[in-house]
């Protein structure tokens, strides 16, 4: 199962994102839970640095697999819809696939 963990400041804007795991809804290389999941999370972090400019510590690793994100500096309009619109796409996955995906919330 892929266990993404998102926190949120006291403000409710989201400033970290972690997924580890795989879904095991398929066999390796054609698992397309796996598929959706790095492909939004991994387009997240390109919009974060390429079109928000923001500022983050971010890692991402096949073996285990692994994507972190944290912002380095507040929230500001554009990191929000990125992070926001991630997670749609994300809780969206996880109800179509709720074997396969678990979204969890904390706040700072």
């Amino acid at each position: 199962m892929i266990q993404i963990k998102t926190s949120r400041n006291a403000a409710g804007q989201v400033v970290a994102l972690e997924v580890r795991g795989h879904a095991g809804w398929g066999r390796k290389g054609q698992d397309i839970v796996c598929a959706a999941v790095s492909a939004l999370t991994q387009t997240a972090l390109l919009g974060l640095r390429q079109q928000a400019e923001a500022s983050i510590d971010y890692k991402v690793q096949k073996k285990p697999a692994l994507l972190t994100c944290l912002l380095l500096s507040p929230p500001d309009d554009k990191t929000g819809v990125i992070l926001e619109t991630v997670l749609l796409g994300l809780t969206e996955i996880a109800k179509e696939y709720p074997g396969s995906l678990k979204l969890t919330e904390d706040w700072r």
